[in-house]
């Protein structure tokens, strides 16, 4: 996104693009003037026209019991799919003896549930590899490092200072998620744990340390010791990765909406528009699919979704006069997204640039003259100004956002997808659309989330998905 006045162009989202955002209407002056905001870049790839996945659901390979021979089927090799399972959980190939171990189990054919079954010796192989906490705790935290794009230590500004510099590490997220797994927890604590949400990983152990996110502390920058400031979120009330000092700060842009943005891909492996209405509207050129009612977010479309300020205050504490606003105009398209993002980041937009959260004051900028700090205003209008995380889900704090996520069954299927697309090699669901039909994922979907199932824990999906009919066939 752009704002665009006598040439001058601001980012409003970072890196990257959503499409479906932009233009302008011009506002009243005792109202502000709305600012150009459209977005950049390409649109996506056209998909292309290759032959539908169709899993195997049933039949010959692994088995939930010894009923039929695991060779039979010509497409099923058990010595790749090791390879595969090895590099992956491990982090190195196949030792001699395995590989030997497995070919002995192959040339038998058995499937009596021995060592002469193939089905079973390979399955063993895979628990063998994701019990080994020296070699799979370092593979969960490349994986989370991964997945949430965050890793090292990273400086920035603390605060309202214009030099004040502090340091912030990006490895305390990827460490909590990966103890979650390692330690056999539900993974919608990712979202939802209060407490111990910063914990540290010792790569020559491959051991987790306890660690708060709102303890102060010191972290090294490029060879530099800066001071950092945790999230000032007190313990009891923090909401796993969400209020991550780390993730915040990595996520950092005007009007925070990289952090909602992040949210939305990362953990529901989608791009915004995030909801839509079950039947759309046609409200004069543009059709509207929101659940959110029109002309629900600041836009100069109405007279009474246009923004008010006492004061517009700027880095370093002081303030400025404009009334420049940033314009969610329906009729350029801006709502269909932005009737969800506006109702998500202000919940966010009070960590600053090393994510420590000032709860009394939102401390990004808005891409306007001056670049003053956010308000809600510049988000919501008056009168409309309840967060959520989607329609019909209010949430007012970091733990009731946390716990909407968790109930979310696009957020369930969220973990699935992307623990496939990294067994299979394959690429980003969200930003190198490798996507994932929810016919391939139905089944391990509802074993992750069955009490009696996988109960959310990571680990029972990955052997599920390790050993799963489709993963040895190729």
């Amino acid at each position: 996104m752009k704002r665009t006045r006598q040439g001058a162009t601001l980012l409003a989202l970072g890196v990257g693009v959503v499409s479906g955002c932009g233009g302008m209407q011009a506002g009243q002056p005792e109202q502000g003037r709305p600012v150009d905001y459209v977005h950049q870049g390409v649109d996506s790839p056209p998909v292309l026209n290759l032959g539908t996945y169709q899993p195997v659901k049933s039949g010959l390979g692994v088995r939930s019991s010894a009923g039929s021979v695991g060779v039979s089927d010509r497409s099923v090799d058990y010595g790749l799919a090791l390879r595969t399972a090895a590099l992956k959980l491990r982090g190195d190939l196949p030792t001699l003896a395995e590989i030997r171990r497995l070919q002995a189990a192959v040339a038998a054919g058995a499937s009596d549930g021995s060592e002469r079954d193939p089905a079973k010796v390979y399955g063993d192989l895979v628990r063998s590899y994701i019990d080994t906490p020296q070699t799979f705790n370092r593979q969960m935290m490349q994986y989370w490092r991964n997945v949430l794009r965050m890793g090292d230590s990273i400086s920035g500004l603390f605060g309202d200072s214009t030099t004040a510099v502090r340091g912030v590490s990006l490895e305390t997220g990827p460490a909590f998620a990966a103890r979650l797994v390692a330690e056999d927890r539900d993974m919608r604590l990712l979202f939802t744990q209060d407490r111990n949400t910063c914990p540290t990983f010792d790569p020559a152990t491959a051991t987790f340390r306890d660690g708060s996110c709102a303890a102060t502390g010191t972290v090294v920058v490029n060879g530099v010791s800066l001071a950092s400031m945790g999230n000032n979120v007190p313990e009891g009330q923090q909401a796993g990765i969400l209020t991550n000092p780390g993730f915040q700060a990595t996520y950092f842009s005007n009007m925070g909406f990289r952090r909602a943005r992040a949210i939305q891909e990362i953990f529901a492996c989608t791009r915004y528009p995030a909801e839509f209405a079950a039947m759309p509207k046609q409200i004069g050129s543009t059709l509207y699919a929101s659940p959110w009612p029109e002309y629900s977010v600041t836009s100069s479309d109405l007279q009474s979704t246009r923004p008010s300020w006492t004061v517009r205050r700027v880095r370093g504490g002081g303030t400025t006069n404009s009334r420049d606003y940033v314009d969610f105009s329906l009729a350029r398209g801006c709502q269909g997204c932005h009737t969800t993002l506006n109702r998500r980041t202000p919940l966010f937009a009070g960590f600053d640039q090393v994510g420590y959260y000032n709860p009394t004051q939102y401390m990004v900028p808005v891409p306007v003259t001056d670049s003053p700090w956010a308000q809600i205003q510049d988000y919501l209008p008056a009168g409309n100004q309840q967060l959520a995380w989607k329609f019909g889900k209010p949430t007012n704090t970091f733990q009731e956002f946390g716990r909407a996520m968790a109930e979310d069954p696009q957020v369930h299927q969220c973990f699935v997808i992307r623990a496939w697309n990294h067994a299979y090699s394959r690429d980003d669901v969200v930003q190198d659309l490798a996507l994932v039909p929810e016919s391939v994922t139905k089944e391990l979907v509802e074993y992750f989330v069955s009490p009696t199932g996988g109960n959310f824990n990571f680990k029972k999906l990955l052997y599920r998905l390790y050993t799963d009919a489709n993963f040895i066939r190729f």
